[in-house]
Order: structure tokens, then sequence, then C-alpha cells
């Protein structure tokens, strides 16, 4: 019987050691809907262009909107949509970086949320770093 590997199995840990010219396939696409209004984005938060999107009466009016830090793709922690699928959560953290001095920083340093609502044909996001490096 073949061997499994369970980097394989384990998504942060394969997700993480994509580099940032690697394609990218979600896990799930989640919807926001309000009114005449809804928004099509990946566990990422990120808009790719491909079926997704923010539409307002039928019509695409944002196609591409994608959260890089220092240049990379984040590395997923988890998302969440509400009951109610109005208000949507992403969980992201870093890969490894430098920063504009030239200093290392470390895969998680930095955890991001993105919180994203709509509300009255308009959508709003709310992206939260903090800083975890010394």
């Amino acid at each position: 019987m073949a061997q499994l590997d369970e980097r394989k199995l384990d998504p942060a840990v394969a997700l993480a050691s994509l580099d940032a010219t690697a394609p990218r396939e979600p896990h799930r696409l989640f919807a926001l809907k309000q009114g005449d209004c809804f928004a099509v984005a990946d566990a990422y938060g990120d808009i790719r262009g491909a079926g997704d999107g923010f539409f307002r009466d039928d019509t695409r009016v944002l196609s591409e909107f994608r959260l890089t830090v220092g240049g990379r793709q984040t590395s997923l922690l988890g998302a969440s949509l509400s009951q109610d699928n109005v208000l949507f959560t992403s969980n992201l953290t870093n890969l490894p970086m430098q920063s504009v001095r030239g200093r290392d920083i470390p895969q998680g340093a930095i955890h991001i949320e993105r919180v994203r609502l709509l509300w009255q044909d308009r959508l709003f996001e709310r992206i939260t770093l903090s800083n975890y490096s010394q």
C-alpha cells in the first residue's frame, strides 16, 4: 500500500510551502448577499476575476481584488461566514519575507484579519494587522 505524506494532508503546511508564483486554488468560495448586491471571493478574501467579484443589480462592478503582504501571498488560517451571509471574516498570516531594511521576518509574525460587510449597496472591508515579531 502507498505511503501517505502527512504534509499533503495539512492545508496549512501545504499552502505555506507555496512560493508567490505558484497558483493557489481555493478550498471554498464564500458568497455575501444583501439586497440586490452580492460578493463572491475565496477563503483568503481575494477576488480573482474568474466568475467571482462584487455584483450590483446583476452587473459585476469589481472583478479583481487581492491582498499581499510584502509583495507575497498570505497563508490561510481560517475563514467564516455569518449565518445571514452579510459578514465574511478571514484570518491570514504572512509567509517568510524580508522587511524594507533587509531584516528577515518569519512566517506567522504578522496576523491579518479581513472582515467584509455588504450594507446598503456597498462593499466595506476592514483589514487589521497585528505584528508579533520582535
